[in-house]
């Protein structure tokens, strides 16, 4: 018997619905191939002639199940991901839990061959080896990373940021781009947010103003100085629709005033110019404009009288505010 003359034909019934939508209408066939044909008797027999097996796949999707090519179980097609192919309903052939495992061992498998291919040195009396400028460095110029060993980067601070820098511009760009993108969820998002931890924010708030109090002021102050043109704007506003808060503060700067007594002219004040050499009294440097301030401030229980007064640039007198001279290191 020549086995090489024997033709196996497979033959799929047409128009089978497998995998969401993909149909088989075509015969395969396997030539000149030896096979053991079964028979009606269920014993296996060789042929000398060609014959044809009729295989009859039936269909084992439905409406709301899916069978995965991966893990060949049949399961909700709510645990596949859409794809973009019409050839599996829209429905990726894996389901979720099988590309998850395989994103997993993946994932170890890199990190593995990453461990095998690069093996720092350990860390030792404070110190840690940089896998971007090969050099130990001090343990406190690495950040924090739960992916590293000892819970910290391999590279230190420096290195890092000359990677995040080499690319900024586009890194911030492309930040821009997806708020622009995304502006009424993170609205949605931060206001979701801000109604259900109102309590939490307030008291955080408070906080941050105890502790950080004289370096807000500094910095209002400051700010203030560099933008007097916005500020006045900013404060006329504010006069019109708080008129009776600026009346209020207004009363308390003139009872201060006329409680501590003292008054002054602008021959005064040239005076007191020229006796400073027309520099600022605490930072020394040339005056183009100038405040007059009250050495002894006047909630300290200094006077308005001209020999309280001194002439500081905008900057040092809003730094100063209401501090004492000994507190700013200035000689009376």
């Amino acid at each position: 018997m020549d086995m090489t003359a024997l033709d196996f034909t497979i033959q799929h019934v047409p128009d089978v619905d497998l995998h969401g939508g993909k149909r088989y209408n075509s015969i395969n066939h396997i030539r000149n191939a030896p096979a053991l044909l079964p028979t009606a008797g269920g014993v296996s027999q060789r042929s000398e002639r060609p014959m044809t097996t009729h295989i009859v796949i039936s269909p084992v999707d439905s409406d709301n199940l899916k069978r995965c090519s991966k893990c060949g179980e049949l399961k909700p097609r709510t645990e596949f991901n859409k794809s973009g192919k019409a050839t599996n309903g829209g429905l990726s052939s894996w389901c979720k839990a099988c590309i998850s495992e395989q994103a997993r061992q993946r994932k170890e498998r890199l990190r593995s061959d990453y461990s095998r291919r690069i093996k720092p040195p350990a860390d030792a009396d404070g110190m840690r080896y940089c896998l971007g400028c090969n050099e130990f460095r001090p343990v406190e110029t690495f950040s924090k990373d739960p992916r590293g060993d000892n819970g910290l980067s391999r590279r230190c601070s420096d290195c890092r940021r000359k990677t995040y820098e080499k690319d900024a511009e586009s890194r911030r760009q492309y930040s821009r781009d997806y708020w622009r993108s995304h502006t009424n969820e993170r609205q949605a998002y931060m206001q979701q947010y801000r109604a259900e931890n109102a309590d939490e924010l307030l008291e955080r708030g408070r906080a941050y103003n105890r502790k950080n109090a004289d370096k807000r002021r500094s910095y209002r102050r400051i700010y203030r100085a560099s933008h007097i043109e916005e500020e006045k704007a900013r404060d006329r506003e504010y006069r019109k629709r708080r008129p009776e808060v600026h009346r209020a503060s207004e009363a308390t700067r003139r009872a201060a005033m006329k409680e501590r007594g003292g008054t002054y002219t602008p021959a005064d004040i040239e005076a007191i110019r020229k006796a400073q050499g027309n520099r600022c009294y605490i930072c020394g440097k040339k005056l183009a404009k100038f405040h007059v301030d009250h050495f002894i401030p006047l909630v300290l229980g200094g006077t308005n009288d001209p020999g309280n007064l001194r002439l500081a640039c905008p900057k040092c007198n809003l730094h100063k505010y209401t501090k004492h001279p000994h507190d700013m290191g200035i000689l009376i």
